[in-house]
């Protein structure tokens, strides 16, 4: 398993032309920073300041490894909850499973920001909404539909949400149990692969700079922006405007991820919550921190998009603490579909900040996405 270069084309999830223009705006000026550097005319200058290389560290440290280990450690959770209620179905264990998907699910869409590389394809295999109901009801009665179960959209969180949060399942069968506890060990050891794959390439992202992979240390830093735009992107267009049907009835509720368990804005919740650690981290060694205090090799240190992005954040959480309160969230985005647009627009003027930011640090966002972590 390593870092590489590699053409992925498609991968890229933005489609507008102003990001694209903004994007290939440095691609001369990224070149030239290239050659200076190995040909030994860009030097180093020593400073207090902070350095790509500290965001780097704190990021792994503080951010990337411990969420990719609470997500594991979760699905652990969650592993020997449904196994005990499968055990002794009653009401005190299925709310416990219960609980234990949910404290499952929020650590991972917390620690989506921070998942690089391969994360991307446990996402197609464990995090694929909505749920196919219908075989679910119809295949986990009956051994003879077994095959119809290994598709995405009747395992992973999805599926199993489904199963613990639908009618009758306080009473599940059997088979429903057999089929719960299949995905409840594909999700652990799913988690667990992510986990350890970072913790094999940790040194790699923290020593970025020495051209084992990483030529320089903002090589490493555009994969997590990369990554980080990229979530914003879904946040977006699959859980906001195609639920909303972009905000004209008729809407698609079924199609919010966790409404079953009314987990739908904790789980945005969650997700922007990544979204600022991996940006704001501790308030000192983020890369809002390196906005405001760097000079790059073209562009210079922009303590008011630093400070802008920080308040975007801060109105995108006082908005999802509003869209909590509302008590069957399902209804709601049934009945009014434009109950989202705002969140809409606060997140996209969120997305062409960070845009920015990349510029200013100089950062090929781009090349980020088609890093990948492979075996």
């Amino acid at each position: 398993m390593e870092f590489h270069n590699k053409d992925v084309p498609g991968v890229f999830l933005f489609s507008g032309n102003k990001i694209i223009k903004q994007i290939n705006r440095h691609s001369t000026g990224l070149a030239l920073l290239v050659v200076l550097f190995l040909t030994g005319l860009l030097v180093p200058v020593c400073s207090a300041e902070l350095t790509t290389q500290d965001v780097l560290i704190s990021i792994s440290d503080k951010g990337t490894g411990p969420n990719l280990a609470k997500t594991a450690n979760a699905a652990a959770a969650l592993s020997k909850n449904v196994g005990q209620f499968c055990k002794d179905q009653n009401s005190n264990t299925l709310e416990q499973a219960r609980t234990a998907w949910k404290t499952a699910y929020l650590a991972w869409r917390h620690a989506e920001s921070f998942m690089y590389g391969p994360s991307a394809r446990l996402e197609k295999k464990i995090n694929v909404w909505p749920a196919a109901t219908v075989v679910l009801d119809v295949a986990v009665k009956d051994s003879k539909l077994g095959h119809m179960l290994n598709t995405a959209d009747t395992r992973g969180f999805s599926g199993l949400e489904y199963l613990l949060y639908a009618k009758g399942s306080e009473t599940a069968a059997k088979a429903r149990c057999s089929h719960m506890l299949a995905i409840t060990r594909e999700i652990v050891t799913d988690t667990k692969e992510l986990k350890t794959q970072w913790e094999t390439k940790t040194d790699e992202f923290k020593r970025a700079g020495d051209g084992n992979p990483f030529l320089l240390p903002e090589d490493a830093l555009s994969l997590m922006v990369a990554r980080v735009l990229n979530v914003t992107e879904v946040l977006l267009r699959d859980r906001i405007a195609v639920v909303s049907n972009f905000f004209e009835k008729p809407s698609r509720p079924d199609n919010l991820e966790a409404w079953l368990s009314r987990s739908s804005v904790l789980s945005l919740e969650a997700t922007v919550k990544g979204i600022r650690q991996a940006i704001v981290g501790d308030g000192s060694t983020g890369l809002t921190t390196l906005v405001a205090t760097k000079d790059g090799l073209y562009e210079s240190k922009d303590p008011k998009l630093a400070r802008d992005i920080k308040k975007q954040l801060g109105k995108i959480e006082k908005t999802l603490s509003k869209l909590n309160k509302i008590q069957d969230f399902h209804a709601r985005i049934k009945d009014k579909p434009g109950t989202l647009k705002k969140l809409y627009k606060q997140l996209n003027t969120l997305q062409e900040q960070l845009v920015e930011a990349a510029l200013v640090l100089e950062l090929d966002v781009r090349s980020g996405i088609e890093i990948q972590l492979t075996e």
